[in-house]
């Protein structure tokens, strides 16, 4: 059962960890995070700045996060409208919103991931073989 505090920061973390090698490398590589999560994330400013972060580095990663259930969503939907410069590489969906359209979930859910990847390659001088 999941319960307790959600904290995204650790598994975040993990994930940037495995860009930063391939941003090393300047591989082709790109990390996509999708976190699915049943409540109001407890570390939310932290994982803004982390998010924030990573794109200033160039790093090859976007996170997309999926609220499932009735929690109140409402920090990650403010963070989700802001514009791409201040929200970083970041894409947020409630599930409910579109439970009955699971394509139209999915659709959405990658939508921002081609100019994601497009934007850093680009940035970092790596041209598509």
């Amino acid at each position: 059962i999941m319960s307790g505090p959600t904290e995204l920061q650790s598994v975040i973390k993990a994930a940037a960890a495995r860009a930063k090698k391939s941003h090393k490398s300047a591989s082709q590589s790109y990390t996509v995070l999708l976190c699915l999560t049943d409540g109001i994330v407890d570390d939310l400013e932290e994982i803004q700045r982390l998010v924030r972060s990573y794109q200033e580095l160039k790093l090859p990663l976007s996170l997309v996060v999926v609220g499932i259930g009735r929690a109140d969503f409402s920090a990650f939907h403010q963070w989700n409208d802001n514009p791409a410069q201040s929200r970083g590489n970041f894409k947020f969906l409630e599930y409910r919103h579109h439970q009955f359209e699971p394509h139209e979930l999915s659709r959405r859910a990658i939508a921002q991931l081609p100019l994601d990847i497009v934007d850093n390659f680009v940035g970092r001088n790596i041209i598509p073989r």
